[in-house]
């Protein structure tokens, strides 16, 4: 299901409910619920890997330009901002939160997926490619419409003494998911061709999707209830978010952030096959390396998050990812990539999980899908200028351009983030939760 997170809490007026976890263990429905969020994290991300990797490369074996492969990542991206208020205010109204998410992310947004099966055989020329962005931007708001339920109910499934060794699990057998799901989907573009090999694809990205809707079916929401006492470091967001200096902090280095890596974004693929001689079946391998040392690293950095603690390790992990577009300069032909994904799997592992965990903590538990909501309204705005910036620029400068720019904007933000973000006390692994579906940048989940 769109993998998001968080971390319930209960409030001053909120008395402790029956038959929920109140210590070191898990409840027996926070354990069946577990089991099957376990599995639900890995169909979700074998589905969404695919989709996110080959959703630009499909536009392009249209024949897409430049100037197109930007207007697709951004009118995704906006499609996505605009659906997370909305998504916040049904959590909210309705309340039924496993059931929103059935119907947006695990039920519309996996059927769409059915048209880009079909799309070769009732569209041509330009048409096929607005129709790709139409479905793409279609799959994506109903995948963000979900989100703050997702958000919501996520962090009642794990108990938090427990939450870093379980996502820590899950992350793994999600990027074991991804370690297939890459390399078998360019192997059988690469084998089969257009358009039977990427009908094949779309197909089997269906099937795993709703494998893993079957899977979040079985979570019982209604033996599961809020009983997390609010975190001390949630006590200064009182008088509202404006008056959130940290969490404010927060979101405008996420804009930057994500800006700088939305220029980017679509087009390093688009580079690897166009200019570097690559093909979907490289584009399979580079993300399989990624995959590969996400895994090796989900194992260290749950370590440094409970020794350093999540801003300490979103600032290493920030630097350090600044290195990765610059590494795009210096490369001539796919094999040589393989070192640029070799090192971003884990770099992006350690960010990832450090962000989110932050994330967690500096948003008050009683406002958690508004705020969630907020922060990733901020990811996707950028994400919808970036592309257009990008597409603008690719054309006139060239795609390597695109990667030092992207660099130099990835430099800014984390320089920013240590003054902008605050120490916040009792910052602890405890709320981690890692590997999102909806949420993970595209340059995340390509290990760039």
């Amino acid at each position: 299901m769109t993998d998001q997170l968080d971390r319930a809490h209960q409030s001053d007026s909120h008395s402790e409910p029956t038959g929920v976890y109140a210590g070191d263990a898990p409840t027996r429905a926070q354990s069946r619920g577990m089991r099957a969020f376990w599995f639900d994290g890995f169909f979700a991300w074998f589905s969404e890997w695919i989709v996110l990797q080959y959703l630009t490369l499909y536009a392009l074996a249209f024949g897409a330009s430049d100037v197109q492969i930007g207007y697709l990542a951004a009118l995704v991206s906006l499609s996505a901002a605009l659906a997370f208020l909305p998504g916040a205010r049904l959590a909210e109204v309705w309340g039924r939160r496993k059931a929103i998410v059935l119907l947006t992310s695990g039920g519309a947004a996996r059927v769409i997926l059915l048209g880009l099966v079909v799309l070769p055989f009732f569209s041509e020329g330009k048409g096929v490619i607005y129709a790709v962005m139409a479905l793409g931007s279609l799959r994506t708001f109903f995948g963000s419409l979900g989100m703050p339920a997702w958000t919501s109910l996520a962090a009642d499934i794990v108990p938090p003494s427990i939450r870093g060794r379980f996502f820590s699990s899950r992350n793994l057998g999600m990027n074991a998911a991804a370690l297939v799901s890459a390399p078998l989907a360019g192997l059988m573009i690469d084998q089969m061709g257009f358009p039977r090999g990427w009908e094949s694809v779309w197909l089997l990205a269906l099937f795993t999707g709703l494998l893993s809707t079957a899977f979040y079916s079985r979570i019982p929401e209604r033996e599961i209830t809020h009983a997390i006492p609010t975190p001390p470091a949630t006590e200064n967001a009182k008088g509202g978010m404006l008056n959130d200096r940290n969490f404010l902090g927060f979101c405008a280095v996420t804009f930057i952030w994500n800006l700088a890596l939305y220029i980017a974004a679509p087009f390093f693929n688009v580079h690897l096959i166009r200019n570097m001689g690559g093909n979907e079946g490289w584009v399979g391998i580079l993300l399989a390396v990624n995959s590969v040392s996400a895994l090796g690293g989900q194992v260290f950095v749950g370590r440094l998050l409970d020794q350093r603690g999540a801003r300490w390790l979103m600032a290493v992990s920030g630097f350090a990812i600044v290195s990765l577009p610059l590494g795009w300069l210096a490369v001539t032909k796919p094999w040589q990539v393989l070192f640029i994904n070799g090192a971003g799997g884990a770099m992006w592992a350690a960010y990832n999980l450090a962000w989110f965990s932050l994330l967690l903590y500096i948003s008050p538990a009683n406002k958690r899908a508004f705020y969630s909501a907020v922060n990733q309204m901020t990811v996707y705005a950028a994400a919808f200028v970036g592309p257009l910036i990008g597409g603008a620029l690719g054309e006139l400068y060239g795609l390597p351009f695109l990667f030092l720019v992207s660099g130099l904007g990835r430099l800014v933000a984390a320089g920013l983030f240590v003054p902008l973000v605050k120490e916040i006390p009792g910052d602890v692994p405890a709320a981690v939760v890692s590997g999102g579906l909806e949420v993970q940048p595209v340059e995340e989940a390509e290990g760039i």
